[in-house]
């Protein structure tokens, strides 16, 4: 009889979880330009709205099932919603290979995620909103405080670029009247 392999268990399951989450960024990512709700309506697709059914939602495996369509409309969807989910999943199953059931899994898969939306959003728009940086920030200066963390030196040395960056931003904005 095969034995059971926690860890395998354990990076499945994240594997998984980081296909679904990279489902959810898409929708910050397509919503938070528009200052749309993440939350409600629920998935849908860009072209014609129609409401996507939880069928129809199973990141990766839908986007092959339906080749890459709308099963409404039969417009094309972007294979970039397929290749967020993919790299959620590989980034939450490295992580969970890396650091195993830690507090800085969860330190990092957090980080992780809110730096693929930025880099999305920064690819797409030019935009790094604060309403992601900020608490980004804030989220890894409290990090540094769980156990194994980093300790109060190093928080504060990892906030100095991040404040420096914003002084520039700001200091742009006052000269030029632009933001920065």
């Amino acid at each position: 009889m095969a034995e059971f392999n926690l860890h395998a268990y354990l990076w499945g399951h994240l594997v998984l979880f980081g296909a679904a989450l990279g489902s959810f960024l898409n929708v910050v990512i397509g919503r938070m330009p528009e200052e749309l709700s993440v939350v409600s309506p629920g998935s849908r697709c860009p072209s014609c709205l129609t409401p996507i059914r939880a069928y129809d939602n199973i990141p990766i495996i839908s986007w092959f099932v339906l080749g890459g369509r709308c099963r409404h409309c039969g417009v094309r969807i972007a294979p970039r919603y397929l290749l967020l989910e993919l790299l959620t999943a590989v980034l939450l199953g490295a992580l969970g290979i890396r650091f195993g059931l830690s507090w800085d899994l969860l330190k990092w898969s957090v980080l992780a995620s809110m730096l693929v939306v930025i880099v999305f959003l920064d690819i797409d728009y030019w935009w790094l909103p604060d309403r992601i940086v900020f608490p980004g920030m804030a989220f890894a200066f409290l990090a540094a405080f769980l156990p194994d963390g980093l300790g109060i030196e190093a928080a504060l040395l990892g906030l100095l670029p991040g404040a420096l960056m914003y002084a520039v931003g700001w200091s742009f904005a006052r000269i030029t009247g632009k933001d920065g």
